[in-house]
């Protein structure tokens, strides 16, 4: 219960990454207005200067500006979640005896 409980709140704060960096898409699907994910805001400066020759506009330059200053926060909770925490989750496991999980290297221990 207490792997599971953990394991829930890894996925839980996943998803909130991933709601940052791709937008609210159960919301979207609907026509109902979202903010403007990372991804999306970054893929419009992308696509703003793709077929010209002139340099990024002013919105460009802003749109770079906040995506730059609201990533290294976002990727800091990933590292520390992929990095840390995961791996923690995942001794945990060991510990337990629990078997192999897709993702998951396993430990071999020569009987």
């Amino acid at each position: 219960p207490v792997q599971l409980a953990k394991l829930n709140e890894l996925e839980t704060r996943l998803k909130d990454i991933a709601m940052v960096l791709h937008g609210d898409r159960t919301i979207s699907r609907r026509s109902e207005p979202t903010p403007p994910s990372l991804s999306s805001r970054l893929g419009s400066v992308a696509w703003g200067g793709w077929d010209t020759a002139q340099g990024p506009t002013g919105t460009h330059r802003e749109t770079y500006r906040l995506v730059s200053e609201q990533f290294p926060p976002l990727l800091k909770q990933l590292r520390e979640l992929v990095e840390t925490d995961l791996v923690e989750f995942e001794n945990g496991l060991e510990a337990m005896g629990a078997p192999w999980t897709p993702g998951r290297i396993p430990v071999w221990k020569a009987e």
